[in-house]
């Protein structure tokens, strides 16, 4: 049986999410979890959590059941457990997925999606390669109103497959947790390269750690479970914070599942909201040009490069241009990328209202804007 949790947020929540956070504590949910945290403090919102489920030989079965396209008959115990968790009508269920097969685990949909006037998912990766490979798992995102996809170039693939609205959804940040603070911290840490990283360049960072005492920070182990993903945001904020220079390329850069489609990462968001000066092989795609339009919001850097230290040699001769791209970068993301305009995208998706708590978030964004000017203006 998967139990259900749902964390009330008042009697009179409009908004439902529904949400992996205690199912899957993987390293890469955690902006998600970030979103979903924000959306109870951006509007009214309750949060269902499905548990993590007993792993049995009748789940499995079931699991290989549903990835065939079937459907489970019966009075399930999951349907009659969530039917009395879920008691009332929501005027929104959002569900946010990191992958589309996330739905076969967060038991029968029909237990909670009825219970709301609009019905959104939230899908933050498939390739268009995919689409047509995973047929049997996009059928389940039909039962849905509006789908909302991090991957642009399949947003047109996805729409046809399922006959429904699909809409591209930015990745975003926590803008308010990655601001750098007045006074901003010492950048102590020379580089930061996070995730998927180039052999080749990643032995020339290391190479400049020795030779010249470069703070390099790196992964240094492959375990991807988080304890806790909203404490995890809060320590990326704080390093990236820190951090003189972030790596930041394009989206599965070096895997193959891509077959040629370049999507931002995440990476160029929170880079961006920590003011650091990011560089790296940016993607090649509209979506990177319409939301990161301003002059070297990632400075070109060769993903397979042996000598990374001449792109940051370059930069370190005008230290009027890197403060400009800090300014510039923190601007950029108080103004049009923390999650509250995601959030305010989905609402007139569906045509519900802003409240209040919305409103309140931008217009402390615009405050610290204005901390960014007036840094600025006082270095000039």
């Amino acid at each position: 049986m998967l139990p259900f949790t749902l964390a009330r947020s008042s009697s009179a929540a409009r908004v439902l999410v529904v949400s992996h956070r205690r199912r899957a504590a993987h390293i890469s949910r955690c902006t998600l979890y970030e979103f979903e945290h924000l959306i109870t403090q951006f509007d009214s919102a309750d949060v269902l959590y499905p548990e993590k489920p007993e792993v049995n030989g009748l789940s499995i079965w079931k699991r290989r059941v549903l990835r065939r396209g079937y459907q489970w008959f019966g009075v399930h115990p999951q349907l009659r457990r969530a039917k009395s968790l879920v008691d009332r009508e929501y005027d929104l269920v959002f569900v946010c997925c990191e992958d589309v097969g996330d739905l076969l685990g967060i038991g029968p949909i029909d237990a909670w999606i009825g219970a709301a006037k609009h019905k959104v998912c939230y899908v933050e990766e498939m390739w268009a390669a995919d689409v047509p490979r995973r047929r049997h798992e996009t059928v389940l995102l039909r039962r849905f109103d509006h789908v909302l996809l991090s991957c642009a170039g399949a947003v047109e693939p996805l729409a046809r497959a399922i006959d429904r609205p699909v809409s591209f959804l930015a990745p975003s940040v926590d803008a308010v947790g990655f601001f750098p603070g007045d006074p901003p911290p010492a950048r102590t840490i020379d580089v930061y390269w996070m995730g998927r990283r180039s052999p080749v360049t990643h032995q020339a960072f290391l190479r400049l750690a020795r030779e010249r005492g470069w703070f390099y920070l790196h992964d240094s182990h492959a375990g991807n479970k988080v304890i806790d993903p909203l404490e995890h945001r809060a320590l990326l904020g704080n390093l990236i914070k820190r951090s003189k220079y972030f790596v930041a390329n394009r989206a599965k850069i070096d895997h193959g599942e891509t077959t040629g489609q370049e999507e931002i990462g995440s990476r160029h968001f929170e880079g961006a909201a920590g003011g650091a000066v990011m560089i790296g092989e940016p993607p090649r795609c509209q979506t990177f040009r319409e939301c990161f339009d301003w002059s070297d919001a990632v400075v070109p850097m060769r993903f397979h490069h042996d000598r990374p230290e001449e792109v940051i040699a370059a930069l370190e001769e005008d230290p009027r241009r890197i403060a400009r791209i800090r300014a510039d970068n923190l601007r950029n993301i108080l103004r049009r990328h923390d999650w509250v305009f995601r959030w305010e995208q989905v609402l007139r998706t569906v045509g519900l209202p802003a409240l209040p708590q919305l409103e309140e978030r931008k217009r402390h964004l615009q405050e610290l804007c204005a901390q960014v000017d007036a840094q600025a203006l006082a270095a000039v």
